[in-house]
């Protein structure tokens, strides 16, 4: 069973991107982003490129290395685990849910007494209402706790042999059931569920920002090379430091 998209063997498509994403941000540093002609367009736009292109490098071993898959059985069992095993007294948090516990009934009791609003009141409060409360301590009820799964909620696997949320699905590929499962990345090498869609979402962003970025840089100096032919051939000497022609620089702009 995978956990993450790192794990071996690694996907020959995972490594084709990252070699595809490093190509173009070599392409882009040595033969794009300093032939502009305007040395403070070609600072802002190293700056912003710089700024996208780690924004994607992060996402994308981020949400290669997040693992997707639905621990719904593992909970339960760790939960049950912890049921049967004798707790341990920890007089220091006693005492300090003692302290609070106290302040927060003074407070309601001030509250109460000086402002008359129903919706302080903690067992009158509807869920809507608990945003606008203007006091920190003012919360629920110290013995309201978060609901569990219903059992409606919990399907069974009978590849993973486990019990799983409704909504999870198996992968064949990683032989794991997913949360939210939205299909498998052969780019990451990873499933793409809930656990890891807000990143991916993010990732592709940033993917499209950056090649937009490359993509109107390279448009640029395409037309550069013909527009301004001879301020490019000085340009190029003085910054490559060799005879590098600017057919060859055009051609790069093209692939």
């Amino acid at each position: 069973m995978r956990r993450h998209g790192w794990q071996r063997p690694l996907h020959p498509l995972q490594v084709v991107g990252v070699a595809v994403y490093s190509v173009l941000v070599a392409c882009f540093y040595a033969f794009l982003g300093i032939f502009l002609g305007n040395r403070t367009a070609e600072i802002t736009l190293i700056v912003i490129f710089s700024l996208v292109a780690i924004s994607v490098m992060f996402l994308f071993v981020r949400c290669t290395a997040i693992d997707p898959t639905d621990k719904t059985s593992f909970k339960r069992k760790k939960r049950k685990a912890k049921s049967d095993t004798v707790p341990k007294l920890n007089y220091r948090f006693i005492v300090s849910q003692i302290v609070v516990r106290f302040f927060r009934r003074v407070e309601r009791k001030l509250l109460r007494t000086f402002i008359k609003r129903k919706y302080l009141d903690p067992v009158k409060m509807s869920t809507g209402m608990e945003p606008l409360l203007p006091f920190p301590l003012v919360m629920k009820d110290d013995d309201a706790i978060s609901p569990n799964l219903n059992e409606d909620d919990i399907s069974f696997c009978a590849l993973c042999d486990f019990e799983v949320k409704k909504h999870s699905k198996h992968c064949r590929t990683c032989n794991r059931c997913v949360e939210g499962f939205d299909h498998h990345c052969k780019w990451l090498n990873n499933c793409v569920g809930k656990r890891n869609y807000t990143t991916f979402f993010l990732l592709m962003i940033s993917v499209l920002l950056m090649l937009i970025i490359e993509g109107g840089t390279a448009i640029a100096v395409f037309i550069r090379c013909f527009a301004d032919k001879r301020g490019m051939v000085k340009e190029l000497h003085r910054k490559l430091h060799v005879e590098f022609p600017r057919e060859v620089l055009a051609t790069i702009c093209v692939i």
